[in-house]
């Protein structure tokens, strides 16, 4: 009997389930707050989850910088955030798509053990995203990630010459855009 309840318990904590529970309490509400905010301001958006054809549970973003844009009518225009649990791996899999224009296909991807995924972290993935996206639709540089402006700052480094360069680039039409992240305000333009 003690077996059935080690066994039980190992279950409770297996990857499987510890990433549903991440998914559900944390991932899901909030692209589903993130895509309502965009779509509030004007933005087309959405977010979703479901199953790959491994049957690696996900969860997806998108959304598109331009207010007269329709999803899935140009693709190439959206701007998609995935967090997928790899089953057999037991890892974590973001990939980020925030430039799928011609001639740019701007994305990062990157695969994280589930014990570096909490709601901070979450929060900066997206804002990271949304930061990359808005720059490379203003033709400025991708700033530092959240993660790594923490690496540098903890290893006494100054910030990146490349976040002192896109500051000073300026878009070649200035388009106001805003999209509230929680309590955050972020423009371009």
């Amino acid at each position: 009997m003690s077996h059935d309840h080690a066994a039980a318990q190992q279950d409770e904590r297996s990857f499987k389930n510890e990433f549903m529970q991440i998914l559900h309490t944390m991932t899901i509400p909030m692209f589903h707050e993130f895509a309502s905010d965009a779509r509030g301001n004007g933005f087309p958006a959405d977010s979703g989850e479901g199953l790959d054809e491994q049957g690696n549970p996900y969860v997806r973003v998108r959304f598109i910088l331009d207010r007269r844009a329709t999803l899935d009518s140009q693709p190439e225009n959206e701007c998609t955030l995935v967090f997928k649990g790899l089953l057999a791996e037991e890892k974590i899999d973001i990939h980020a798509a925030y430039d799928q224009r011609p001639g740019k296909e701007a994305a990062y991807h990157e695969t994280l053990e589930i014990q570096m995924i909490n709601q901070l972290g979450l929060e900066d993935q997206l804002t990271d995203f949304l930061s990359a996206a808005m720059a490379c639709r203003k033709g400025e540089a991708v700033p530092l990630r959240k993660r790594e402006e923490r690496a540098q700052a903890a290893a006494g480094q100054p910030p990146a010459a490349s976040a002192a360069s896109a500051a000073a680039t300026l878009p070649a039409e200035p388009q106001p855009i805003t999209i509230v992240w929680k309590n955050r305000e972020k423009k371009a333009g």
